[in-house]
């Protein structure tokens, strides 16, 4: 086909042979001949190829009319018409472009926009058509021959293109596209459908059980034999589903409220606002294998992983027999003391990783019951912030990703190591699967041709090791390390010797006491306590609640009833604490309590004050004594008194 620009005045022979109205005249000699036998006008320009480097084109007012409305129709079909919107010369819309007429013009072109692509084509054909007659006629062809010569060009009969011209009549040319779009809508009929068939159909379908359409609409047509409904068929029942339901409402009907939620576009986090340590996440994850812990312990491993957000790079982790405290304890230790303190922490609000060993004190921890005497986590005493994460959600804690597909469970849990066996019956050695699991981590991170955001096909090692070498990073100190290598307890101290008592669960049970003098200004008062779970007859490191050292305590072992040594021993260091107790005592009491008492002055009585207020004395009048008749006729006459005065006040009130 030939590529011609269609914008233009003048043709040459070689674009116009072959075209509707010089079909005859396929060759460029032959429009070169009917051009000079016709008297086409024409120009010559410079052009290679041509005689004496000329070339001639010939004007389109002279061509044949066939030709002519050719020319129209591809100039309007490769220009079709767009909205636009007028404005002034500032470039402000025009005052006309929000006026009614403006809005019936947007509406037009909305509904172009909402019909399929063959309808659009169709309509551009249409225009083109319409816009060649008008320019025929403008030429000086009459209007039944300009008709003529471009419906034969359209394949169509001259009435229809008149129909087509009629139609856009008093429509504005930058509105006739949408006009001349067809308007067949379809059938418009729709079966009937009984409005309780309709509901129960709705019902049985849009539930969290799933049912299929096909066994919703048995159930319907049982119910329509027996209660006479009119239903249509299955096909037309879900397309009036679809039509009337919005998406959404069906899933969330259907799969819930998670599957609601993968309708709308997941956030996309950059993981460039960080650098390398600065911010973690961590997640716990079950292998598939069985493993052998020793003790008739077989279970599946459960790892707990932290992940530098930045780089995706692994940094530690902890196997145990399930996500305790413990395992995220010591894998947040070991994070620490390879690489330093990240500042920010992510964990998800699960009762293992939202221990109040770990995340104690946290603002919004809405997990276990806080207690003002709560001891403080480790992240916030080393000056971190806890984050909370939505647990299963990839987007929140990118970490989870490293155990979908193409991470840990494809190259842990698929280990040829395990073929055969990672059974509970034949359980893999636990030394067997922390090596196997430790290379795997290590060929994760190291692994080339990472396509993430600013990996550039570079390892997560590589990455790591690029921003890391640059971050100021801080360390933790001999202290801090005290706080993931122990365990974490709040204790009550003896409100008499300031004593504290841990109790420990193995296959025995017990407790152990322990006691320093650091502890005595602690009698009756909740501590923490931090301790080796694997050595409780060796000392702990007691801390006030709000995280300031007191100081180590030691234990104090249970000695035999009758070992006088053990007895000698304690009762010399008891005397030794009582001598060294009332030398201090002694120290601060540098006055005695007589000499404290002759400080004290001597009070004296205050003098009696003058009053005001006079003993009256009351005497008998002569012949007042009342007989026993009188003193009952006066007790008589007061009650009807006081019954007067009631009914009085009764009636004041009403």
């Amino acid at each position: 086909m030939k590529c011609i620009n269609w914008d233009k005045e003048y043709f040459p022979a070689k674009e116009l042979a072959g075209l509707p109205g010089l079909l005859r005249t396929s060759t460029e000699r032959g429009v070169q001949l009917r051009a000079d036998r016709e008297i086409w006008n024409f120009q010559q320009v410079d052009a290679k190829g041509g005689p004496g480097g000329k070339r001639t084109e010939y004007h389109l007012d002279s061509l044949p009319a066939e030709t002519r409305a050719h020319i129209h129709m591809q100039r309007e079909q490769a220009q079709p018409k767009k909205p636009r919107v007028k404005r002034d010369l500032n470039g402000f819309k025009d005052a006309a472009s929000t006026s009614p007429a403006a809005a019936d013009h947007s509406h037009l072109w909305a509904y172009y926009e909402r019909k399929p692509e063959r309808a659009k084509l169709d309509a551009q054909r249409k225009l083109a058509a319409i816009t060649a007659v008008e320019k025929l006629i403008d030429e000086g062809e009459s209007r039944c021959d300009a008709y003529k010569i471009v419906a034969a060009q359209v394949g169509d009969n001259w009435q229809t293109v008149s129909g087509w011209l009629k139609k856009v009549k008093g429509v504005d040319r930058a509105d006739r596209l949408p006009v001349l779009v067809d308007q067949y809508a379809g059938r418009q009929k729709k079966a009937e459908c009984d409005i309780l068939a309709w509901d129960a159909f709705k019902a049985d379908y849009l539930r969290k059980a799933q049912p299929t359409p096909q066994a919703c609409y048995d159930r319907l047509e049982r119910s329509a034999k027996k209660h006479g409904w009119t239903i249509p068929s299955l096909k037309t029942l879900m397309r009036k589903l679809e039509k009337e339901l919005p998406r959404e409402a069906i899933i969330l009907a259907r799969l819930g409220a998670e599957g609601l939620k993968k309708c709308y576009p997941d956030q996309e986090r950059d993981h460039a606002v960080f650098s390398a340590l600065e911010a973690v996440n961590g997640d716990g994850y079950t292998f598939w294998p069985h493993v052998d812990f020793g003790d008739g312990v077989v279970v599946r491993p459960t790892a707990w992983v932290w992940q530098d957000i930045f780089s995706s790079k692994i940094l530690t982790y902890r196997a145990d027999v399930s996500e305790n405290t413990e395992v995220i304890r010591l894998s947040s230790g070991d994070m620490v003391e390879r690489y330093g303190i990240p500042s920010d922490w992510w964990f998800d609000n699960t009762r293992a990783a939202a221990n109040k060993t770990m995340t104690g004190g946290a603002p919004n921890r809405y997990r276990f019951k806080v207690k003002e005497e709560d001891p403080m986590g480790i992240v916030p005493m080393l000056g971190a912030t806890v984050h909370w994460a939505t647990p299963g959600h990839g987007q929140a804690k990118p970490v989870e990703r490293i155990f979908g597909r193409g991470g840990l469970s494809e190259y842990v849990d698929k280990h040829p190591a395990w073929d055969g066996r990672g059974t509970k019956k034949r359980p893999v050695p636990l030394a067997e699967f922390l090596q196997i699991l430790e290379t795997e981590v290590v060929t994760f991170n190291a692994r080339l041709g990472r396509t993430g955001r600013g990996m550039n096909g570079r390892s997560f090692d590589a990455v790591f090791a690029e921003s890391y070498a640059r971050t100021v990073v801080r360390k933790a100190t001999a202290e801090q390390r005290r706080l993931w290598l122990l365990a974490c307890d709040s204790v009550t101290c003896n409100r008499d010797d300031a004593s504290i008592t841990i109790k420990f669960y193995n296959h025995s049970g017990g407790e152990n006491r322990y006691w320093s003098e650091a502890l005595r200004t602690f009698a009756g008062r909740k501590i923490t306590v931090r301790f080796d779970p694997e050595h409780l007859q060796g000392e702990v490191h007691c801390y006030t609640l709000d995280g300031r050292y007191i100081g180590a305590a030691q234990c104090i072992l249970a000695a035999g009833f009758n070992d006088h040594d053990a007895a000698r021993e304690h009762a010399r260091q008891r005397n030794s604490y009582k001598k060294a107790v009332k030398t201090s005592l002694d120290a601060e009491r540098r006055m005695t309590a007589l000499q404290a008492a002759s400080f004290i002055p001597p009070s004296e009585a205050p003098a009696p004050q003058s009053t005001k207020v006079v003993k009256g004395t009351f005497k008998k009048a002569v012949g007042s004594e009342l007989t026993s008749d009188g003193y009952e006729d006066s007790f008589i006459r007061a009650v009807e008194q006081m019954k007067e005065l009631e009914m009085e006040r009764r009636k004041t009130r009403i």
